[in-house]
C-alpha cells in the first residue's frame, strides 16, 4: 500500500490490516520515530504567515521533547521589530 493510498485509506481497514499480521499501529509518514512528528514549525510558520491580524496563541499537549521543541518554535516566531510596526501576528504565545 503506498503512502497517499495509506492516508486514502479508512482507519479501521489500517488497523485491521496492522492486527492481522501483528503490527503495531503508527500512525505518520516516517520510517522512524523520530520522524513521525509533526512538522511543527511548518505548521507554527504556516499560521502565523497566513494570520491577517492579532496575536497567535499556540496550545499544545504531547511528549516533554516535542513541547520544548514547541518552545523554541514559538520563540523564533516572535518578532518584536514587526509587532512594533504594527503586525499583531508576530505576538506567539504558548499555553
Amino acid at each position: 500500500m503506498g503512502v497517499w493510498a495509506a492516508l486514502a485509506a479508512p482507519l479501521s481497514s489500517i488497523s485491521d490490516r496492522h492486527a492481522k499480521e501483528g503490527l503495531p499501529l503508527k500512525l505518520g509518514l516516517g520510517f522512524d520515530d523520530l520522524s513521525r512528528r509533526p512538522d511543527i514549525r511548518g505548521m507554527v510558520e504556516s499560521f502565523v504567515n497566513n494570520t491577517v491580524q492579532g496575536p497567535t496563541s499556540v496550545f499544545a499537549s504531547g511528549p516533554s521533547g516535542m513541547l520544548s521543541d514547541l518552545r523554541s518554535v514559538v520563540a523564533v516566531s516572535n518578532s518584536g521589530s514587526k509587532l512594533w510596526e504594527g503586525q499583531g501576528r508576530f505576538d506567539v504565545r504558548l499555553v
